[in-house]
């Protein structure tokens, strides 16, 4: 549920230059042009003269010349799309932000997606998901953290109910409130050896993202360290994004968590 509710919020500002890269390609009597940043459609007539459709703007701004186009009219019914979008997402955060929000002692569904690895860790990691498994593991005996998997998530979408992967049975929500995405990769760490001197170490880094499902907003959160201290890193990184989730995501979160 969140990436299509994500995918919600951004599709009003990326809809029309995502439908214009399947127009633009000269198709029949058609052609285009593109001069900085304004894309030019036109149609040849029955007598070869080049007659200007429609036109874009490096806004995304469309401007009709011939509405009587069918080229023309596509563009006008996507861009009217895009508009009835923008205005239902505006009135859904609207209706989010005065609502009822859940209370502190309750539970906050997140999902955490696999970690990416860059090529040194994924080769390095054994067995392979461990870094994972030990970032999901800090989650885990959290009172207010509820972790939820994929399958749920779908399952949540088509029938407004979802069990949470950890609790009671009973433990049901219409999706996740919050999406992790972490990319693990290897970084050199500096500091001194046992003489004192500087010296430099293998070690392993750690960013992430965490984004709220309701009222947009995305929080980020690094940690790095010594790679034989990795669970140490692991786990300042999950505190951070413990605290980004409880005190800065969850007091947002409404009751109503069907919204």
């Amino acid at each position: 549920m969140l990436k299509h509710q994500r995918f919600v919020w951004v599709l009003s500002g990326i809809i029309l230059s995502l439908l214009i890269a399947s127009c633009n390609m000269p198709a029949g009597g058609y052609s285009s042009s593109k001069i900085n940043g304004v894309e030019k459609v036109y149609r040849y007539d029955g007598g070869g003269e080049k007659v200007l459709v429609y036109e874009i703007d490096a806004a995304h701004k469309l401007t009709v010349y011939d509405q009587n186009d069918r080229r023309a009219q596509q563009m006008l019914a996507r861009q009217q799309m895009a508009e009835q979008v923008t205005q239902t997402n505006a009135e859904r955060i609207e209706l989010i932000k005065h609502a009822p929000k859940r209370k502190p002692s309750d539970p906050i569904f997140v999902y955490l997606n696999l970690v990416e690895l860059d090529n040194t860790m994924a080769q390095a990691e054994k067995p392979k998901g461990a870094i994972f498994e030990q970032i999901k593991k800090e989650f885990e005996n959290d009172p207010i953290i509820r972790l939820v998997s994929k399958n749920k998530m779908k399952q949540g979408k088509t029938t407004g109910a979802i069990n949470a992967m950890k609790g009671s049975s009973s433990d049901k929500a219409p999706g996740a409130d919050v999406e992790i995405s972490i990319r693990c990769f290897s970084k050199e760490v500096y500091g001194k050896n046992s003489k004192g001197k500087p010296a430099s170490a293998p070690g392993v880094a750690f960013e992430a993202v965490v984004i709220c499902n309701y009222i947009p907003a995305d929080y980020k959160a690094s940690e790095s360290g010594h790679i034989l201290k990795n669970v140490e890193v692991t786990r300042k990184l999950v505190d951070q994004i413990k605290n980004i989730i409880k005190n800065k995501i969850g007091p947002t979160i409404p009751a109503n968590r069907s919204l």
